[in-house]
């Protein structure tokens, strides 16, 4: 898959089966399942956050890598999660990196910083709720 398309899939691990037949629609929301769409993806990767959560848990977050979360490693993850999060969330400025190439152009992702905080937030009160359930969940990047 080309960057900038890879999406960040979060399910209880009994959702796996039906993960593939939901749209991956962002905002829309579906019960044990989390979307975070391809600019937000990209995003965290640039920031180093799964390299530090890789390090903090000793799983491994990359693209094309699928991994199971404990509840107990939910609540690490959840906390460099917020962090970033945090980093954001009072800013009204935009966030624009390049993530990568296609055909010698640049492939350049842009949001505004509020807008990648509230996707963070999403994203880490999903593995919370998900934890505090002591629901395993399934990632897919």
């Amino acid at each position: 898959m080309p960057v900038g398309e890879w999406w960040g899939l979060f399910c209880r691990k009994n959702m796996h089966d039906t993960l593939f037949e939901l749209p991956r629609i962002p905002g829309t929301s579906v019960d044990g399942v989390f979307f975070l769409p391809p600019p937000v993806l990209e995003l965290t990767f640039d920031e180093g956050l799964w390299t530090e959560i890789n390090e903090i848990t000793g799983l491994l977050f990359d693209l094309g890598e699928e991994e199971e979360i404990d509840p107990h490693i939910s609540e690490k993850i959840v906390q460099r999660i917020r962090w970033l999060a945090n980093r954001y969330e009072q800013s009204d400025s935009i966030i624009s990196r390049v993530v990568g190439q296609s055909n010698g152009n640049d492939i350049v992702v842009s949001m505004a910083a509020i807008d990648f905080s509230t996707w963070l937030i999403d994203l880490a009160s999903f593995l919370e709720g998900e934890a505090l359930k002591s629901n395993r969940v399934y990632t897919i990047f």
